[in-house]
């Protein structure tokens, strides 16, 4: 069941795919109406979950589900998950891929193997003070206040010891 994002609580639960590219703006409406078409029809034991999807910064697909109204497990995540697969082959994208962490510096989004970072920290190149996309967030409200963060508060804190 369809639901604008404005209209989900902040308690629902929101899933991350991140693009190995950027997307162009129609690959952007085309994602955005495919898995929207996909959430129309998406059902877990039988009842409609809501949800809405969104593509932010033409790199993260972001997918909203209002767990209060109905929780959607295995086999319908599954089914969320194919939706995804199924959009990568139609775009040339990848967007399951968790080797790459984003960073935002001065508007621009950039990626970096995370085999990458420490060197990165030791040249400086990346600090405490580099924005970073939280990967952690689980719903609306972190994805609203904590999504994108100083990298020294986030998972990448060790390396700045």
């Amino acid at each position: 069941m369809l639901v604008p994002y404005e209209e989900l609580p902040a308690t629902s639960r929101v899933w991350i795919y991140q693009a190995n590219r950027p997307l162009t703006e129609a690959e952007t409406t085309h994602a955005e109406a495919f898995v929207r078409t996909f959430i129309e029809q998406w059902q877990a034991h039988g009842q409609p979950v809501k949800g809405d999807v969104k593509v932010y910064h033409q790199r993260f697909l972001v997918l909203t589900v209002d767990e209060g109204y109905t929780v959607p497990t295995g086999c319908s995540i599954d089914a969320s998950v194919h939706c995804v697969n199924e959009l990568e082959q139609n775009l040339g994208v990848v967007f399951t891929d968790r080797s790459q962490v984003a960073f935002l510096r001065e508007g621009e989004i950039f990626m970096m193997p995370m085999q990458q970072i420490k060197e990165k920290v030791a040249t400086g190149e990346i600090t405490p003070e580099t924005v970073t996309f939280n990967p952690m967030v689980a719903n609306k409200h972190d994805l609203e206040s904590r999504w994108t963060i100083p990298a020294g508060e986030s998972w990448l804190a060790r390396y700045f010891k």
